[in-house]
């Protein structure tokens, strides 16, 4: 099984939805950062994905003589780590207003590159699934969905530390 989460727009020939990952940036950086909590854990969830997730070395795919940069990236069931900082981010970006979807599907096309947290596949529309994710519908998430301790708590994540709890 493969999960995506998506936010309003559109990319790629295939018209499919961007994720979430430009949107975030675009809220921390529009954001108040420094007085905004939901800003602030915005940023540490990027540090997180651009410390641990690596970034695909393909995404294009060669059509009638063309490179096309067709790619969607799609987080791998296994990768239960990354996956719950997905689910984390998705709702911080609900949290700003960003509305933010859940896509999963069996087959999510040609693979053109594959890691232990993700591929990166060409699309094919018809065998895409939404499915609102359970951070979006205001109901906390069963073990099953994200088997990983999700930061709710400010005190447990290091930018929310004042200097005396961190000593």
């Amino acid at each position: 099984m493969y999960l995506r989460f998506t936010v309003p727009g559109t990319v790629t020939r295939a018209r499919v939805a961007p994720g979430p990952f430009l949107a975030a940036h675009d809220a921390w950086l529009d954001g108040d950062w420094q007085h905004d909590p939901v800003i602030a854990a915005i940023r540490y969830e990027l540090d997180w994905f651009n410390e641990w997730l690596p970034v695909p070395r393909r995404f294009g795919v060669v059509a009638k003589g063309r490179k096309w940069y067709d790619g969607i990236c799609w987080f791998r069931d296994q990768a239960r780590e990354a996956v719950g900082h997905a689910y984390v981010l998705a709702a911080l970006l609900t949290e700003c207003g960003v509305p933010v979807e859940r896509t999963w599907t069996r087959d999510p096309g040609q693979i053109l590159y594959r890691d232990r947290f993700q591929v990166v596949a060409k699309p094919e529309r018809k065998m895409l699934r939404i499915q609102p994710g359970p951070s979006l519908t205001g109901r906390a998430p069963s073990p099953q969905e994200v088997p990983m301790p999700m930061h709710t708590d400010p005190d447990t994540l290091p930018c929310f530390r004042t200097d005396q709890q961190a000593a």
